[in-house]
């Protein structure tokens, strides 16, 4: 299942990546190209299934770099994570699938707006939630989504197979959960034990 992601996040990196050397800016191309190595060596090159949350943050803000140096001001990420989080070990490219949503399908047009992701222990488990303030699902597509249906909002392989991995992992008891509604924007939860 993993395999089913990294193709899909190489491709809209370097989708990220060709617009911003068509923008010419040379500085910005460079810190890009840099965030791009990086996110390479750490989901590529770095054959662990588990790593450290920390990285898993990191790979998120590198990835969120290119995207936001496409998109401009107009979409901002903030990360709220815990110091003592940063050691617990998650599987690899779980947060990602849901923030390439968020840029991809929460804001479109031009709309502003802000993903958030924040993390946070409870009860043995390890929460990270990933909310937007986009123009959200209607209901009928959020029913589809939950049904494991492939829609237009979400892409079946990211947030399926994310859910897939999680459960297969860890057990039904974890994995994600959506929560969303037109003009409210989406929150996804991914849910854990705590490593």
């Amino acid at each position: 299942m993993q395999m089913q992601i990294n193709p899909h996040y190489m491709y809209n990196t370097l989708a990220s990546v060709k617009w911003l050397i068509w923008q010419g800016d040379s500085e910005k191309s460079t810190k890009v190209i840099d965030a791009f190595i990086s996110l390479l060596r750490n989901t590529i090159s770095n054959t662990d299934e588990f790593i450290p949350l920390e990285q898993e943050i990191e790979n998120l803000k590198n990835y969120v770099l290119i995207n936001e140096t496409r998109y401009g001001d107009r979409i901002r990420t903030e990360f709220y994570v815990p110091s003592g989080c940063g050691a617990y070990k998650v599987p690899k490219l779980i947060l990602q699938p849901f923030v390439e949503n968020a840029f991809f399908h929460a804001f479109p047009e031009g709309q502003s707006g802000v993903i958030q992701i924040f993390v946070r222990e409870k009860e043995g488990t390890l929460v990270i939630e990933i909310a937007d303030d986009g123009v959200g699902l209607a209901d009928e597509k959020l029913a589809s989504l939950k049904k494991r249906e492939k829609g237009e909002h979400f892409t079946g392989i990211g947030v399926n197979n994310v859910d897939d991995r999680l459960k297969m992992i860890y057990g039904e008891a974890y994995g994600i959960s959506i929560r969303s509604g037109e003009g409210k924007g989406t929150t996804v939860w991914v849910r854990i034990p705590i490593k």
